[in-house]
């Protein structure tokens, strides 16, 4: 006899903020595993983030950036869905070309990997947001 197993419907405020978390964590493992380079540690000592000069604004930025989609995450599960699916749609754009700009020069095997599931969670943020369901309309 076959085991049927229950499946039921993800809402799509779930999914959404659960697409924004895996985002996340990649960012956290790339740019942990961007430390393992030789002469990685070295450059942060003397200041380099990548191309990038680390300072008190840089850093910043960079915080700012990695916050925006945890602050997604959670505004998805509580704002009222005409609201956050248009967030959710311009921010998964932007996020996406952030993903996309990152690529850019990287040589890094792994980073590539994970920049690109990184851009394939966020085209699907927009795609799951723009086609974010409709209430059905009953007429009697």
């Amino acid at each position: 006899m076959k085991e049927k197993y229950q499946d039921n419907k993800v809402n799509v405020r779930v999914k959404i903020a659960g697409l924004w978390i895996g985002m996340m964590m990649l960012y956290i493992y790339n740019d942990f595993f961007h430390l393992f380079p030789s002469g990685s540690l070295e450059k942060i000592m003397d200041g380099q983030m990548g191309p990038i000069e680390i300072s008190q604004a840089n850093l910043l930025f960079a915080a700012v950036l990695m916050a925006i989609p945890v602050v997604l995450a959670i505004i998805t599960l509580f704002n009222s869905p005409k609201v956050i699916r248009l967030i959710n749609i311009i921010f998964g754009g932007i996020y996406t070309l952030v993903n996309i700009s990152n690529l850019i020069g990287e040589e890094w095997l792994f980073w590539l990997f994970l920049g690109a599931i990184q851009i394939v969670i966020t085209i699907t943020i927009v795609i799951v947001s723009f086609k974010w369901p409709k209430v059905e309309q009953v007429i009697i």
